[in-house]
């Protein structure tokens, strides 16, 4: 929660930061807003405040006794600055990443951003079942963690927060698995005999445990037979 003093005023408290291009739905009107405590809240998109009927039906479907407002990102920007809104504790929802970016360089200081949902367009690339990214996306994704904003993927509140890094440089294995920035490795070929033909065989095993399952003895137990028992 921010809330900043801005010329002997206080200014608006930052209630939490969404990207979800649904903006206000279901979840965001009943849960979110209820976990995140706010009275207000902004959907900020410069088409979107354009679309006169996408505009009425989200300040319509605004959970009661909370106010909804779309506006473009340069007035949201303006409104956070301005004291005569220092009431406000505002859940901000954006639809796309490059929007925070915008906003943040406005001056709207953003701590922690979630990467809640962005449907899947061609030539995106899905990075969890919520989200789907494309070039500029992940540019956005990458200019905030540089400023030192957290990015977190989280579809429900009561999730835990997603590693963006990882889900953005894990590529389909084999062909390419990168966990840090600078570390990276590819599939080379093996020896070859003296036909020219591969001779070499090697056999690969991938096993993982879920961070949510329930039974971490019992699945530690089944992934040290899968990876040692000769007979397997």
């Amino acid at each position: 929660m921010i809330g900043f003093c801005n010329r002997g005023g206080f200014i608006m408290e930052i209630a939490f930061c969404r990207i979800d291009d649904r903006l206000i739905h279901g979840q965001v009107a009943t849960v979110w807003t209820k976990m995140t405590g706010c009275n207000r809240i902004m959907c900020v998109n410069d088409d979107v405040a354009q679309d006169e009927m996408r505009k009425k039906l989200l300040i319509q479907v605004a959970p009661p006794g909370i106010k909804a407002y779309v506006i473009p990102v340069d007035k949201a920007v303006a409104a956070y600055k301005d004291p005569k809104y220092d009431s406000f504790k505002t859940l901000f929802l954006f639809t796309n990443p490059a929007d925070v970016v915008r906003a943040v360089k406005g001056g709207i200081p953003f701590k922690s951003v979630n990467l809640g949902g962005k449907c899947f367009k061609d030539g995106d690339t899905m990075i969890s079942q919520a989200v789907a990214v494309n070039e500029d996306d992940v540019k956005a994704i990458k200019e905030l963690l540089d400023m030192g904003i957290e990015v977190e993927i989280r579809k429900l509140w009561n999730e835990p927060k997603g590693d963006v890094m990882a889900a953005l440089t894990y590529k389909p294995y084999p062909w390419r698995v990168k966990k840090y920035s600078s570390f990276e490795w590819d599939c080379i070929p093996l020896p070859s005999g003296p036909s020219g033909g591969n001779i070499s065989t090697m056999d690969s095993l991938l096993v993982g445990m879920s961070v949510r399952t329930e039974r971490r003895e019992e699945a530690w137990a089944l992934m040290k037979i899968l990876s040692t028992d000769p007979e397997i």
